[in-house]
């Protein structure tokens, strides 16, 4: 019993060698095709998420109604934001030749 149990062991040894050796000789094919599954399959979930989304009439509609909810339009900081742009624009407009340029070299 105990020779067939070493036979057995051998074997394996054998057998995990010989499939070491197939696997240094491959390895220069096997590592790219393992980083393009790899890649291809990130791709894949990338795609399924982003554009293969699936959402049924309910949860769309409950989507608007909370996005209706949390827009609120407030007219006083839109014009105070139109009255900036507007002070900036003439600002960019005035005339120049006033100014003294800090910067001329004598």
């Amino acid at each position: 019993m105990n020779i067939q149990t070493k036979e057995i062991a051998d074997k394996g040894k054998e057998i995990i060698q010989r499939a070491s050796k197939i696997a240094k000789g491959k390895l220069e094919w096997i590592l790219p095709f393992i980083f393009l599954a790899l890649v291809l399959y990130s791709v894949y979930i990338w795609y399924a998420y982003a554009f293969n989304f699936a959402w049924d009439g309910a949860k769309k509609n409950e989507y608007i109604r909370m996005k209706q909810r949390d827009v609120v339009f407030e007219k006083e900081k839109f014009d105070a934001i139109i009255s900036e742009i507007k002070e900036r624009r003439n600002n960019y407009q005035k005339n120049l030749q006033g100014i003294p340029d800090i910067f001329q070299i004598k």
